[in-house]
């Protein structure tokens, strides 16, 4: 387990391109399906927690991704520079359904963790 001192949380927000709802979908699927090999990817990028939550808003629809890491840039450099197969397969799907005119990130402002009670 990674000792954790400080925390870099980042919340994304990517519009889905109007038709490639299916894509998103099947993209969310490919990485609950393969959630093993994901948990490797994240302990190479020093990602500690990967969250996706859609939400459809009017007529678009939306991904959010919160991720927690030691150093969330570095984390998505390590991803967006690695030939593993889930990140290139997941970097397809973005390519596929995310309009990266969309995306905002949201910095966190703060936070309050009580990771010590995951072990209670």
């Amino acid at each position: 387990m990674w000792e954790i001192k400080e925390l870099d949380i980042k919340m994304y927000k990517a519009g889905i391109i109007r038709g490639m709802e299916d894509v998103a979908n099947e993209w969310l699927s490919f990485l609950r399906d393969n959630g093993e090999a994901g948990m490797e990817t994240l302990k190479n990028e020093k990602v500690y927690l990967e969250s996706y939550f859609q939400a459809k808003e009017g007529d678009s629809t939306y991904v959010y991704m919160l991720i927690v890491a030691k150093d969330v840039e570095a984390a998505n450099n390590i991803a967006g520079e690695s030939k593993n197969d889930i990140d290139l397969k997941y970097f397809e799907y973005m390519g596929r359904c995310i309009d990266p005119s969309s995306v905002t990130v949201l910095d966190c402002s703060f936070y309050m963790e009580n990771l010590s009670g995951l072990h209670d």
